[in-house]
């Protein structure tokens, strides 16, 4: 009975043993993949802030940019000093740290308020002047005229916003013409000729209903409303395909005209020389809920922040759902996976901005990808801002909102209730702000930048 009780001792042992040496693999092949994955996004952000220090060491820069430009010089280098040591999370941590001032820093240096901005580029995007001269590749931060010509190569994409806050993304393979739009951070009037391929084009809700963007087609126009997103394409032959993917949009064309109202589901239509088909229903993506776009999340404690991104689903329905530090999710991808639910908690996110976005899995074809939502993750307030910070806000209520004019130093970030907001270049801000909850009509404006400093503004109405 010794001799079995011994065996069956032996038997266990082992089988514990077995199980250790399992976990323990587990564990160590968890940790390279995470390494690795770490490691390719930690050398694409170096390189890029690398390319961009070296570009604005050029420039003439004030005392405060030059301070700024060493600052982030400094983070490059820490960058560059954790890869060596294989602390790739640390680097990619750093990297970025250093990308968010050099970038604040070409906010300042180049084109006015005026002029469009490149977003966001991926492979081969050329810029053609009005009289066909080539300009070269086009670059993030580039800044554009009116009259420009953006050419996507057959893998190009580029995302272009208007001083009014419009969004422009070309697809693979487009053609587009920027011919007109009203200067000013509340301007609109943007016009978009579209020659060849593809482009989806977003018009925020607080542009006025009789400035929203106009998309000029070889046989017809497609006008946007506020809060609408559009896909807009010229097809062979002149013909083209509209789809209206939120808000309403109407496609006027030479056979007729056609209203779609994608409030309820998208839509779409395609037209030519035969004229405009009916519209038809499009799979719709999942409806985002939180956290909403351009939400500003504190991390606590360390320099990293949770955060829970929330949709709404069908009971046992799957979604994509992609998390990336770019725009166009080509690079920089943290999360790309299947989920069933309507939540997901990504592991903590270091302080930086992203972006994310969802799609319907279930059934046959998945539906189109949502239209991308920003939120950034920024430290904890660490002190007051400096002395020389001003923040002035002019606040007026209207209706169920209120009326909001201010100014704060230039390459300062602004909220509204936890909502980033687009600043000028010379640091000027407005627009009409809902509130989210009729019984609490409190705002709160807050001025802060990426060191922890911020100033705040607050009134009940």
């Amino acid at each position: 009975m010794g001799r079995f009780s011994r065996a069956a001792n032996l038997f266990f042992y082992g089988i514990a043993a077995l199980l250790v040496v399992i976990a323990a693999c587990g564990a160590y092949y968890f940790y390279v993949q995470n390494r690795d994955i770490y490691r390719g996004q930690a050398a694409g952000s170096i390189g890029q802030a690398r390319s961009l220090a070296v570009r604005l060491g050029r420039r003439e820069l004030n005392p405060s940019q030059a301070e700024e430009l060493k600052e982030a010089r400094d983070h490059l280098h820490a960058a560059s000093a954790a890869s060596e040591k294989r602390d790739y999370g640390r680097s990619f941590d750093e990297a970025n740290a250093a990308l968010e001032k050099l970038r604040g820093i070409q906010d300042g240096l180049d084109a006015p308020r005026e002029n469009a901005h490149c977003l966001a580029v991926a492979g081969s995007v050329r810029i053609f002047a009005q009289d066909g001269t080539d300009q070269g590749e086009l670059q993030e931060g580039t800044y554009l005229t009116s009259g420009d010509v953006i050419e996507a190569g057959a893998s190009g994409e580029a995302m272009v916003r208007f001083p009014n806050w419009e969004d422009l993304t070309l697809l693979a393979g487009s053609k587009v013409k920027l011919d007109t739009w009203t200067a000013g951070a509340t301007g609109s009037g943007v016009e978009v000729r579209v020659e060849r391929g593809s482009v989806l084009f977003r018009t925020p809700a607080l542009v006025p209903a009789d400035g929203a963007g106009l998309i000029l087609l070889p046989r017809g126009s497609v006008r946007s409303a506020p809060g609408a997103v559009a896909r807009v394409g010229v097809s062979a032959g002149e013909g083209f395909l509209v789809e209206a993917r939120r808000g309403v949009i109407r496609v006027e064309a030479e056979q007729g005209s056609e209203t779609l109202d994608a409030r309820s589901g998208a839509l779409s239509v395609e037209g030519g020389s035969n004229g405009m088909t009916r519209p038809r229903p499009l799979e719709t993506p999942p409806l985002m809920g939180l956290p909403v776009d351009g939400a500003v999340l504190r991390s606590h404690g360390g320099r990293s922040g949770e955060v829970t991104l929330e949709w709404q689903h069908l009971l046992g329905a799957s979604v994509n759902l992609q998390v990336a530090r770019d725009p166009l999710f080509r690079r920089g991808v943290l999360v790309d996976r299947s989920v069933t639910g309507g939540s997901f908690t990504p592991p903590a996110l270091p302080e930086g901005m992203y972006y994310w976005r969802v799609r319907a899995q279930s059934g046959g074809s998945p539906s189109f990808w949502s239209q991308p939502r920003r939120f950034r993750v920024l430290r904890a307030a660490e002190g007051p801002a400096p002395p020389d910070w001003t923040l002035t806000v002019d606040a007026t209520p209207v209706g169920d909102g209120v009326l909001i004019n201010g100014k704060v130093n230039p390459h300062v970030f602004v909220t509204v209730n936890d909502v980033e907001v687009n600043v000028g270049q010379d640091g000027g801000f407005s627009g009409v702000f809902t509130f989210a909850d009729a019984k609490d009509r409190t705002v709160t404006v807050t001025a802060f930048d990426g060191q922890g400093h911020e100033k705040t503004w607050k009134r009940t109405f």
